[in-house]
């Protein structure tokens, strides 16, 4: 290689800012431009979708969003064959029945989930809730078999009103259970990464826990004991946000309870929580127009800390016209609640609106 060592050479170290003005501008640059790119978005988003084209075809859209999600949702079908499952009983309290169980949603991936029995149901038929915990929780976690939580006693009270009960594990849990000494007892993993490796290949972690949730679903209504025409869904904050995703996936769940999680998604364009073009077709205002016209309640709280209240859109006015076309209007509603980042206290806010129709 030639020799360069004797040259003389222009320097501005350690003077780095030279180019700071250059370098700000091209900052700036991009944030104008993405900032023109979402100001355009919401004309384009009604071009897409909008109350009368989605009324006219609504599976359309729903394939559209399936591939907007990505593999393994874009295979998805009512004819796949009934999953492999392994069930093991847990214990009995006085709720009723506890089982674990997996779930063999794609060839040796078993996903995990708790799965509860009310008492004096076992060989009654009833409806069924997928009760979805929230970031960094569990099954056990929102079914108070471990540690504190905000989640108000949900898969309690609905077993108190004679539902079954199903808890997936999606992929956020972080909780140490384990206070003195702290110990982490859980397997370690980046979701992010998982999600960006999903991505390369046309998936998303998205996309796969949707699928496996329709899946341990297609096991589930195989059982005579479930109503399959009585199944709804509900979660708090990355359980909300899996509740409204879901549900637009799944024309099975027909009522639905979305807690402290549905916001704008440009102010919380999460990685895990963004995919392919969502800012042009789907943000939650149209995923939420995708479960119409079942029933549906979304809540955030006035006082809660991790999604602002104040950054949440008037979700009555931008859906509501959707669930109108359909004649059902007063099937959607989503309400400000007074608490922080918790379900609502009230029973009658949401709980009730929630559970009614899957007694």
């Amino acid at each position: 290689m030639k020799d360069f060592s004797n040259l003389k050479v222009y320097s501005e170290y350690p003077n780095f800012e030279a180019a700071h003005d250059q370098r700000q501008e091209y900052l700036d640059g991009i944030v104008s431009v993405i900032n023109k790119l979402r100001r355009e978005s919401e004309a384009k988003r009604e071009a897409f979708i909008n109350p009368e084209s989605y009324h006219a075809d609504p599976e359309r859209y729903r394939k559209l969003y399936y591939e907007n999600l990505g593999w393994p949702l874009t295979e998805y079908s009512a004819d796949l064959p009934t999953p492999n499952v392994r069930k093991k009983y847990v214990a009995s309290d006085d709720r009723g029945d506890i089982y674990r169980m997996q779930i063999e949603v794609l060839e040796g991936l078993w996903f995990y989930g708790m799965y509860f029995v009310p008492t004096g149901k076992q060989e009654t038929k009833t409806g069924l809730v997928i009760m979805q915990h929230g970031g960094g929780g569990s099954p056990e976690l929102c079914s108070d078999i471990v540690g504190e939580n905000n989640y108000y006693h949900m898969t309690t009270r609905i077993l108190d009103r004679g539902v079954r009960v199903f808890c997936p594990q999606i992929l956020c849990w972080k909780r140490v259970v384990i206070p003195e000494p702290p110990t982490e007892v859980m397997p370690q993993f980046d979701r992010h990464k998982l999600d960006i490796a999903l991505k390369h290949m046309g998936s998303s972690i998205q996309a796969l826990e949707t699928y496996a949730i329709m899946r341990c679903l297609d096991y589930l209504c195989t059982d005579e004991y479930i109503d399959e025409t009585k199944i709804g869904m509900t979660g708090l904050s990355y359980g909300g946000f899996y509740t409204m995703m879901v549900t637009a996936a799944e024309p099975r769940i027909i009522s639905a309870y979305s807690s402290c999680a549905m916001n704008d998604r440009f102010k919380y364009c999460w990685e895990d929580w963004t995919f392919k073009n969502s800012g042009n077709t789907f943000t939650d205002k149209e995923i939420c127009a995708l479960c119409a016209p079942r029933r549906y309640y979304g809540e955030v709280g006035r006082n809660d800390a991790v999604f602002t209240c104040d950054t949440a859109p008037d979700f009555n006015g931008l859906v509501k016209p959707f669930y109108a076309m359909f004649g059902c209007e007063d099937e959607f509603r989503f309400n400000i609640h007074e608490d922080g980042h918790k379900f609502d206290l009230d029973d009658n806010a949401g709980f009730n609106f929630f559970i009614e129709p899957l007694i």
